[in-house]
Parts: structure tokens; C-alpha cells; sequence
């Protein structure tokens, strides 16, 4: 085989990879294209056609500059492919790199994560990963998101959730006491039926997380967030839990939903809690579940008396601002709301990519359905 053939192997493979249809894109209802009002783009979501846009290929500063802030306070190896291995494979370097770092860091959990070189090269990533297994003593998951692969973003949260799902995601081995106290049991099974998993990939900081926690807290709820700050013990004691709610429905749906249909622990897709008729939304979306209505919507109102008094000066210097945002889509609308109860001006949007997820968060603003909506004018998740 000659490396012309590899070449123009890679080269119908990348094609077929292309032209596949992606169960994700339907399941989303993404699209990385739109330019129009509001009002245009909630008529399209409702008649399902964003997501049928055609696909190009550009690198921007946007994705180059995103990886670059990623990598950052995050240990990282790399198999340093290059043009040799394209034709003679890097399956080697892979298996080398994983024994490096088991020996020299001994972490709990190692991560291989391959994307479109290797699988148009047709590495076997998973059966590497197989053989390593016995002579590592970390876990070994693959990851695999070959980007050629689809025009949305959200098909890499489902490779990283798919290998938590086959590797970490299994029952809790308790150790078994001489003694039982029945209290101690009693007492935990009872606080599982007021826990909440809040899944959170990115979407807020951790001094969000907390702000959350507090809300929950206060209506007798508990919470532990996912998958981020996350030991890898902490997947499979989440299954001992009451529900599952997800931040982003573009980043967790997948995995939820995976976990309602095998473990039967519902789950709620609904609003971003950005802002306060949004994040009033979302906490009692929640507490429906456990029949707190009450005592979250006296609980709430006092939040709102307090907020409203603490916004006063705020909303005096920001008063007729005009704004346009860009970002995440689902986050941008969110944040709208944000500005509006400041009294501020939304102008138009730049969403990154779009899917049914947002439909929620236009509930919560006023007098937007002329504002511009661009989305993915960068193609950034290409």
C-alpha cells in the first residue's frame, strides 16, 4: 500500500464520515446557521428546520483560542503524531504515553481521548486500550470524537459522557458492618429522597454552583454537582439519588437520559438558572418533584424583596444601555433577561450553534421578537 492510498483512503472515509447522518443532530435539533429576528428563529424551531444546514469546514481564533484557555492548570500528554504516523500508525506512542503516565503520575483515572487523525488512520484506540488494562493500575477510558464527524458541538459531551457511562457509572460496593445500626441506614435512605445531581459542564463557575446549592439548601433539598470538581468514586454514588437535573440540556441530555432508561432516576431539562424569572423557573421545576411548591415560592419571594432592593443602584446607571451579546446560545438568551431587569437594551445575538434547548429562555424576555439573532457566523465548532 502505497501512501497515496492511505491518503485517498482517509480521504473517502473522512467523506463517508461527512455525509452520515448523525442520530445527535436530530435528537438536539441543532443547526450551526441563522440569520434573522427572534421571531424568526422561534417560528423555525417550532416548524423543526435548523437543523438540515449544510456543512463547511474553517478553523477560527475562536476554537484555537478556546483550547488554548483549556489546557490551562490541566495535565495533559500528548502522542505528538506526525506525518511518519499517519502512514505507519500511532498505536505505539499511545501505548507508550499510557504506561508513562500511570508510572509517573499514578492517577486513579487515565483518559485517552482521540480525535480525526487517528480514526482516519484507523488506529484501534479501544482495543489498545483493552490490552493496557491489566498492566496499568488506573482505569482506562477512551474518548473518542473524530470532529469531522458532525456539524454540532454537543456530539463531544457525548463522547466524554459515553466514557464515563462504560467505565465509571456502576452500583456503590458498601462495606458490610459487623454491627448494623438501623438509624444510620433509615437516616440515609431518607436523605437520598431529598438529593438532588445538578449537572453542570461549564456552564457556571463554581461560585455559581454554590449559589445554587444554597437556594436548594434552604428548601430542604441536597445537592452534588457533576461532572466537574468530580472524583471518579463520585459517578457511581450518584446513582443513589432521588433526580437528576441538567444546567444545559445541549450537554447532559445524552447522559441522563441514558441513566433515567438503565438506573430509572428521573430527570429535568428545562431553563438555565441565569437571571431571576429563569432561575425562579428552575428551582421550582425541582421542587415539584418533592411537593415543596410552598415552601419554595415563600422562600423565593423573600430572595426577590432582597434583590430588588440590592439592584436599586445598579439599575439607575444601566438604565437604557444598549447590549448585544454572543456566546452560547442557550446562555445569551439567559442573560438577556439578566440585562432587561436592569433595565437595559438587547439589540441582537451571536449564538455559537443552536437546538431546542432555548426555547425556554425566550419565555423570560420582553419585547425581543425584532432583535437579531445571528447564529454560528464563525462556524466555531468546525
Amino acid at each position: 500500500m502505497t501512501e497515496r492510498d492511505i491518503v485517498f483512503g482517509g480521504e473517502k472515509r473522512l467523506k463517508e464520515q461527512i455525509e452520515s447522518t448523525l442520530e445527535i443532530e436530530e435528537r438536539l435539533k441543532a443547526g450551526i446557521a441563522f440569520g434573522g429576528t427572534c421571531a424568526n428563529l422561534k417560528d423555525c424551531l417550532n416548524k423543526a428546520c435548523l437543523n438540515n444546514a449544510n456543512r463547511s469546514f474553517s478553523q477560527t481564533y475562536g476554537c484555537q483560542h478556546g483550547l488554548s484557555l483549556g489546557i490551562l492548570n490541566t495535565l495533559w500528554l500528548s502522542t505528538n503524531l506526525d506525518e511518519s504516523d499517519v502512514i505507519s500508525g500511532g498505536e505505539k506512542k499511545l501505548r507508550d504515553t499510557i504506561i508513562y503516565a500511570d508510572k509517573e503520575f499514578r492517577p486513579e483515572v487515565i483518559i485517552a481521548v482521540s480525535g480525526c487523525v487517528p480514526a482516519l488512520i484507523g488506529d484501534d484506540i479501544d482495543g489498545i486500550i483493552s490490552d493496557l488494562q491489566s498492566e496499568v493500575a488506573a482505569a482506562l477510558m477512551p474518548v473518542t470524537c473524530e470532529g469531522f464527524k458532525t456539524k454540532v458541538m454537543a456530539t463531544a459531551y457525548d463522547a466524554a459522557y459515553n466514557g464515563i457511562m462504560k467505565k465509571l457509572l456502576k452500583n456503590v460496593i458498601r462495606e458490610e458492618n459487623l454491627v448494623e445500626d438501623d438509624f444510620e441506614e433509615i437516616k440515609r435512605k431518607y436523605l437520598l429522597t431529598r438529593h438532588v445531581n445538578i449537572f453542570n459542564v461549564g456552564s457556571m463557575s463554581r461560585a455559581d454552583e454554590l449559589e445554587l446549592e444554597r437556594l436548594l439548601n434552604a428548601i430542604g433539598l441536597t445537592v452534588t454537582f457533576l461532572p466537574c470538581y468530580s472524583a471518579p468514586k463520585d459517578f457511581a454514588y450518584s446513582l443513589e439519588n432521588s433526580l437528576n437535573v441538567s444546567i444545559c440540556g445541549t450537554h447532559d441530555d445524552y447522559y441522563i437520559k441514558y441513566v433515567e432508561q438503565e438506573y430509572g432516576i428521573p430527570f429535568i431539562i428545562d431553563t438555565i438558572p441565569i437571571g431571576r424569572k429563569n432561575t425562579a423557573r428552575w428551582v421550582l421545576k425541582i421542587v415539584e418533584h418533592f411537593n415543596l411548591e410552598k415552601e419554595a415560592e415563600a422562600f423565593l419571594k423573600k430572595e426577590d424583596e432582597l434583590l430588588n432592593e440590592s439592584l436599586k443602584p445598579y439599575r439607575k446607571k444601566l438604565k437604557g444601555k444598549r447590549m448585544h451579546l454572543g456566546g452560547g446560545a442557550i446562555r445569551i438568551v439567559a442573560t438577556a433577561e439578566v440585562l432587561q431587569d436592569l433595565g437595559m437594551e438587547i439589540v441582537g445575538f451571536k449564538g455559537h450553534h443552536i437546538d431546542k434547548f432555548i426555547e425556554p429562555t425566550f419565555e423570560a424576555l420582553e419585547n425581543i421578537d425584532d432583535v437579531v439573532f445571528n447564529v454560528a457566523t464563525q462556524q466555531p465548532f468546525e
